[in-house]
């Protein structure tokens, strides 16, 4: 898979509120010159995927941050550090994601995205809705925050099955129109995960939302290991002398088959507004996904151009392998993005994908 294809020009344009044009171009040039021609990179992150704290208010099955997820944020990193680190990145201008946990629990969001906002960055996050106030959406500057996505699993009640919470739904509806009203130039996406509450359902759903002020839906095939593919990886890890030997996906080890069956007759043409998948697969990669023995046959360009900074200020490699670089507390970012650690690491993958990799929304 390249970036020079029609696909991901598509993506390019469907995602514009999240990445500049400007990154889009240095993300496609220099993955292909460091990854292709030099085999190792000697630039910057273009995008930062900030999980700001990892306090959430809900503990959803298919979070792959599920087993890192706190009630307290007593070793996240100081508000003062976090806007001087920002305001550091601003000599390569990355582009940044916040999510966490979940990131309307951190007490100072505001002050971060404005922060980045003041640098001329573009910031995007990703919420469950549910903790958004009058007073939190009045805080953030206009402008701070170019994109959001709230997740959704399933209809009413297959939704607040999924997040174990009973009128989750009705919250998020409620809290998606008065986050349009206070933040009117921030564009809102949705993230619907195709659990099988939302593919058995689909119609009502888009009944469900067809009202909402949404820019357009991101439909999220389901990322999951089998139990084979989550011991692989502990013998792939070590094999590759990694420092972690954990996959960070839920463990799935049931027949896919009926549910593949109904996801195959969806007419996702039916859809109220514009939609993207991720990721974005054929009719015979579609099958494969969603087979216990699935067979990896894609390159990761994603650990070329961006990287995972954690409330403690840790990077790591990606959200399912979780490989730790380094800390932005010891070490300034672009010595650990060009590290010879995070090198080996890039080559590992690019020579031979992991089982754990299996089935990332990256690919």
């Amino acid at each position: 898979m390249s970036f020079f294809n029609l696909s991901n020009i598509q993506k390019a344009l469907f995602h514009a509120p999240f990445i500049r044009k400007s990154n889009y171009f240095k993300m496609a040039v220099h993955t292909f010159l460091e990854s292709k021609v030099l085999k190792k990179t000697i630039t910057y992150p273009k995008v930062i995927n900030f999980l700001l704290t990892m306090k959430c208010n809900l503990r959803c099955e298919v979070c792959h941050a599920h087993d890192a997820l706190l009630s307290s944020g007593s070793n996240e990193l100081k508000t003062d550090f976090i806007k001087s680190f920002i305001q550091q990145c601003g000599s390569f201008s990355p582009d940044w994601h916040f999510s966490g946990g979940e990131p309307f629990a951190h007490k100072d969001l505001y002050q971060i995205l404005n922060e980045v906002h003041s640098h001329k960055m573009k910031s995007s996050l990703v919420s469950n809705g549910l903790l958004i106030t009058q007073k939190k959406l009045e805080q953030i500057k206009p402008g701070a925050l170019s994109a959001i996505i709230f997740s959704i699993m399933g209809d009413e009640k297959g939704h607040d099955k999924e997040v174990m919470k009973v009128g989750a739904f009705q919250t998020l509806v409620k809290n998606i129109q008065l986050f349009a009203k206070y933040q009117p130039t921030c564009k809102i996406f949705l993230n619907l995960i195709l659990t099988p509450s939302l593919v058995d359902n689909i119609k009502k759903v888009f009944e469900d939302i067809k009202t909402l002020p949404i820019e357009g839906i991101k439909f999220t095939h389901l990322n999951y290991l089998t139990s084979s593919e989550i011991e692989d990886y502990k013998i792939y890890a070590t094999d590759h002398d990694f420092g972690n030997q954990k996959a960070y996906s839920y463990r799935n080890d049931f027949s896919m088959d009926d549910y593949l069956n109904k996801l195959k007759a969806i007419d996702f043409t039916q859809s109220p507004f514009p939609y993207q998948f991720a990721p974005d697969l054929s009719q015979n990669d579609l099958s494969n996904w969603y087979n216990q023995d699935f067979s990896l046959t894609r390159k990761c360009h994603f650990i070329w151009y961006s990287t995972f900074l954690y409330s403690d200020g840790q990077i790591k490699s990606c959200q399912f392998l979780q490989e730790p670089m380094g800390n932005i507390k010891d070490k300034p970012i672009i010595e650990i993005w060009n590290s010879p650690k995070y090198q080996k690491f890039r080559q590992s993958i690019d020579k031979k994908m992991s089982s754990a990799c299996a089935r990332c929304c990256k690919l």
